[in-house]
């Protein structure tokens, strides 16, 4: 057997593993087309996206959520080609969720505008002091103690409409409209706290 066909032999044996719910494979599989996969994503990210992600934080989002479908036990796929075409849908996804927040921050106006803009700089901030925005946006969503606040607040940032929400989490939507009403006072006064800190 030679080292093309040992290497590939290799990588089938690895798809099996992450079949059967291996996830130690699964992060060597990933890792092993980390440099491919990071092209494509540079590739995908738009301007404005590339000023708070790059390749790599959306590849440790990808790495993040191909542990959780191992984990879960969904993986299907048989074969090397089928794996890597899985973890490139992952990427496509993950580029299109960063984007979306991104893009849904930069569009809101009204009494949500100052928060949207204050959320984006701040994020942008932490990215150019190496911080991972991902790690900002967590970082704002710490400020609420009820885990429903924090959905809230992340389905508002993926540009979800309150009534849209509200039929989600299986309340009604002006407990929603008073729930972010709370929310994004609760968030002004933690920005201006860290502002004068």
């Amino acid at each position: 057997m030679d080292r093309g066909s040992e290497s590939e032999s290799t990588l089938e044996e690895a798809v099996e593993k992450i079949r059967s719910g291996d996830r130690a494979a699964a992060a060597d599989f990933v890792r092993k087309f980390e440099p491919l996969l990071r092209r494509r994503i540079r590739s995908r990210l738009g301007r404005a996206t590339r000023r708070l992600f790059d390749s790599q934080e959306v590849f440790s989002t990808v790495c993040r959520r191909l542990d959780e479908f191992v984990l879960s036990g969904h993986v299907r796929a048989a074969s090397v080609p089928e794996m890597i075409a899985l973890i490139q849908i992952i990427a496509q996804r993950s580029v299109i969720d960063k984007a979306r927040v991104v893009q849904r921050l930069m569009r809101v106006e009204g009494e949500d505008g100052p928060l949207a803009r204050e959320i984006l700089q701040r994020a942008a901030c932490g990215r150019q002091a190496d911080a991972h925005p991902q790690e900002v946006i967590e970082h704002w969503a710490s400020h609420l103690e009820n885990p429903m606040d924090r959905l809230i607040l992340f389905h508002w940032m993926w540009g979800e409409s309150h009534a849209a929400t509200a039929d989600r989490l299986g309340i009604s939507h002006e407990l929603i409209r008073k729930r972010w009403q709370l929310i994004r006072e609760r968030l002004q006064r933690a920005i201006v706290a860290e502002g004068t800190a």
